[in-house]
């Protein structure tokens, strides 16, 4: 059987659904002997994206109505998603020194820029954004400490037994 994928872009592969149209008797059938390319299949998809996404929610209120589906299973075709516990929430000690370090660099400048500056407005407005950075610094030094008392190489803030895997990122 040709594998078709109820998603965004609801046929996997337009190669093998224009091999189905040349030698999968039903497909002749009911595309009335027709052989589109590939190419005209994916023109067709792009051309057509309104009513295949009227047909899918149809489709998939047909399957819940007939109790096919519980509504619950989420699929996604080619698009990546942050997981919960992706690598913003987990830390270890040479991530967290950075953070530390940048925002160190950042009280720095917004120092500088204080003394610099003469309007009252703006130096009020440099010392929140100090504020800010050295709540964060705080945030970071209590994550720190959680590290340490955990005896781990790592932390995560979403799940205690997680662990960041190393994945090759694509630019």
């Amino acid at each position: 059987m040709y594998d078709f994928y109820l998603g965004s872009s609801f046929v996997v592969c337009k190669k093998k659904l224009a091999h189905a149209c040349e030698v999968n008797l039903e497909v002749i059938w009911l595309i009335k002997g027709l052989k589109p390319s590939a190419r005209k299949i994916a023109y067709f998809r792009k051309n057509n994206a309104k009513a295949f996404k009227q047909a899918f929610r149809y489709f998939v209120v047909l399957l819940k109505d007939m109790s096919l589906i519980d509504g619950e299973t989420i699929a996604i075709d080619s698009f990546k998603i942050r997981a919960q516990n992706a690598s913003k929430n987990n830390f270890n000690q040479k991530k967290i020194d950075r953070h530390i370090k940048y925002i160190d660099d950042k009280i720095e400048e917004y120092q500088k820029l204080l003394d610099a500056e003469d309007n009252t407005d703006k130096q009020e407005e440099v010392r929140s954004k100090i504020e800010y950075q050295k709540s964060k610094k705080v945030n970071y030094k209590q994550i720190e400490k959680q590290l340490h008392e955990s005896n781990q190489t790592q932390i995560s803030l979403t799940d205690a037994d997680a662990k960041s895997v190393i994945l090759h990122k694509t630019l």
